[in-house]
């Protein structure tokens, strides 16, 4: 079945009047704490005439908002669609829009992602493969980004991912989590996957503290979320959720 992604950009308020920055210039040179400040208002259910795909496209919402907080370049990504090459709060929408498009391959709503797990006779993990249906990749791929799946080094405990976060946590590069939830769409809230979820958000941590960026906002609420140490727990520690971890190439 498909996660179907009702809505999932990561939203953050523009900065670049109170620093005095232009909006291309957050982009370019930016700290990981300006580019959240800046997508806080970017929410996948906008008011455009142009994007058909609000309630469907939050996987590609939280993985082009990883993309700019890992410092992407959104001129260089916007070179393959139809979209302008400014960075402004509608281009971003526009460009999700265009990268749904382009990884939706069966037609059907939401964005198909799905892996496999290997493990060893002993339980032990061993790696991950795509599923053949999988269209996440194809997202993943259109932004350039090395992704890796967590998952529990023993088949014995599948939800203990910690391990695994931590030592993506622990490398060198800055990470973000593209992690599935269960989103209420009417509290606009996001719980632990209880079988598939239905929707994406994006983690990021900043020194001490974790926050997610949850797209499924009505327009003109912040998508931004100071994750409590139960949500960091529940959600990306020990988890049934699919949690994905994203690097620049």
């Amino acid at each position: 079945m498909k996660i179907h992604h009702l809505v999932c950009v990561l939203s953050l308020v523009l900065m670049a009047g109170c620093s005095g920055k232009t909006e291309q210039d957050v982009a370019m040179d930016h700290s990981v704490e300006e580019m959240i400040q800046w997508l806080k208002p970017v929410s996948q259910l906008d008011e455009l005439e142009d994007t058909v795909h609000d309630f469907e496209r939050c996987s590609v919402a939280a993985t082009l908002s990883a993309y700019l907080i890992l410092g992407g370049n959104f001129e260089a990504c916007v070179s393959r669609f139809d979209v302008e090459p400014d960075l402004t709060r509608e281009n971003v929408q526009r460009l999700q829009d265009a990268i749904y498009i382009h990884a939706n391959r069966d037609g059907e709503p939401g964005i198909f992602g799905s892996c496999i797990p290997e493990y060893s006779d002993a339980g032990a993990l061993t790696g991950w493969r795509w599923h053949p249906d999988d269209e996440y990749k194809h997202v993943v791929n259109a932004l350039g980004l090395n992704v890796d799946r967590i998952y529990s080094g023993s088949d014995s405990e599948p939800d203990d991912k910690r391990a695994a976060v931590q030592r993506a946590l622990n490398s060198d590069e800055q990470v973000v989590f593209v992690v599935g939830v269960d989103e209420d769409m009417d509290t606009e809230s996001f719980q632990p996957m209880v079988e598939l979820g239905n929707h994406y958000i994006a983690v990021v941590k900043v020194g001490d503290q974790f926050y997610a960026l949850d797209s499924y906002r009505t327009e003109g609420r912040s998508t931004l979320v100071e994750m409590n140490l139960e949500q960091v727990e529940d959600n990306l520690m020990y988890t049934p959720n699919a949690i994905f971890a994203l690097t620049l190439q």
